[in-house]
Parts: C-alpha cells; sequence; structure tokens
C-alpha cells in the first residue's frame, strides 16, 4: 500500500513538473514572438524616418541650389557655371 501511494506521488510530481516545463517553454515562444513583432516594428519606424529624413536633405539642396544659382546669375555668371552649380546641387 506505501509503495502504490510513493508510485501515485511520484506520477502526480512527474506530471506537475512536465506541465510546469511546458508552461514555461510556451511562456518563452510568446515572448520571443513578442520580441520578433516589436523589432519588426522598431526597424520599419527607423526606415520611414530615414527615408523622411532624406525626403528633408533633398529639398534643403534643392532650396539651397536655387539660391546659388540665383547669385550666380545675379552676378552675371556664364550659363555653364550656373549649370554646374544646379548639378552639383542635386546630387
Amino acid at each position: 500500500m506505501d509503495a502504490d501511494k510513493m508510485r501515485m506521488q511520484s506520477n502526480l510530481q512527474e506530471r506537475l513538473k512536465k506541465k510546469k516545463e511546458e508552461r514555461l517553454r510556451n511562456k518563452q515562444e510568446e515572448l520571443k514572438e513578442n520580441f520578433k513583432d516589436q523589432k519588426r516594428e522598431l526597424e520599419q519606424k527607423q526606415k520611414s524616418e530615414i527615408n523622411r529624413i532624406k525626403k528633408d536633405e533633398v529639398g534643403i539642396y534643392s532650396v539651397w541650389g536655387s539660391i546659388v544659382v540665383g547669385i550666380y546669375s545675379d552676378q552675371g555668371c556664364d550659363n555653364q557655371l550656373m549649370m554646374t552649380v544646379d548639378i552639383l546641387c542635386k546630387v
């Protein structure tokens, strides 16, 4: 009788241990998936921010180029120089 109780107790402990390990594995997988999702979201935000900054830079260079070309044209510089400055500003 005592051997049966001990065996039942051991079986119960083993089942509880397995359930606990399974819950732990499930939680780890859930955390990994959450991490992957957050990483993807952050990468998308970074790409969006980089694209926004690049667009801003292009706008600034365009304005700067227009100003420089305007200054050169006011000073009577030839067309070749103005075109060169304009091309350099667009790069």
